[in-house]
C-alpha cells in the first residue's frame, strides 16, 4: 500500500465577486446580517510530498502541485476538491520514476476561527492514478484513497487567502492495469 504525507503552501481566491457568481448560479439565501455566507474559491498550492512504506525506499520525496476548488455553504462546513500531481525519481536508477495524480473531494470543517485566521480539518475519499516506470517497463493502476488533513488559512484580503495544509493519504492496494515492455 502507498502512503504519503503532503505539506502544501497555497493561495486561494477565496470569495469571487458576487456579480460573477450570480450569472453562474442562483444566489445563496442571505444570512440574518443581510449578506450571503456561501463562498466559492479556486486555489493553487505546492509543497513537499513524503512517501512512506515500501516505495519510500525506492523513490525520493519530491515537490507536488495542487489545484483546488472550494465551496463554503456557511461558516462551519465546506467542500474542498483537490487535484494534485507529484512525480518521484530514483537516484540509483535514473530511468525509474513514480507518478501520482489524484482527485479528492473532501469535507472541510472549520474547527476554530479567530478574526482572519481559520483552522480547519479535512476528510475525503478520492481516486488516484499511480504509474511506475522501472527500466523499460511501465505499469499503471487506478487506486482509491482516504485523505485526512488540516489547514490553516489567513485572509489577506476580502478575496484572497493564504496558508499551509498537511494531509495524510492512504491508498488502497491494486493490480497493474497496463504493462508495456
Amino acid at each position: 500500500m502507498l502512503t504519503m504525507v503532503v505539506i502544501l503552501f497555497g493561495a486561494c481566491l477565496a470569495a469571487m465577486p458576487r456579480a460573477a457568481l450570480a450569472q453562474a448560479a442562483p444566489a445563496a439565501a442571505p444570512s440574518s446580517s443581510g449578506s450571503s455566507d456561501s463562498r466559492h474559491g479556486i486555489g493553487l498550492g505546492f509543497g513537499q510530498v513524503f512517501l512512506m512504506g515500501d516505495l519510500s525506499t525506492k523513490f525520493q520525496n519530491n515537490i507536488g502541485i495542487n489545484l483546488n476548488y472550494s465551496y463554503e455553504s456557511g461558516p462551519k462546513y465546506g467542500l474542498l476538491v483537490n487535484i494534485h500531481y507529484n512525480n518521484h525519481s530514483n537516484l540509483s536508477s535514473p530511468t525509474d520514476s513514480l507518478g501520482i495524480k489524484g482527485l479528492v473531494p473532501s469535507l472541510k470543517v472549520n474547527l476554530l476561527s479567530s478574526g482572519t485566521l481559520t483552522l480547519a480539518g479535512l476528510i475525503g475519499l478520492g481516486a488516484f492514478s499511480v504509474s511506475e516506470t522501472l527500466g523499460t517497463q511501465t505499469a499503471s493502476v487506478l487506486l482509491f484513497g482516504v485523505q485526512l488533513g488540516a489547514t490553516v488559512n489567513v485572509e489577506v484580503g476580502q478575496h484572497f487567502r493564504f496558508g499551509p495544509s498537511l494531509s495524510y493519504i492512504k491508498l488502497s492496494s491494486g493490480t497493474d492495469t497496463s504493462n508495456t515492455a
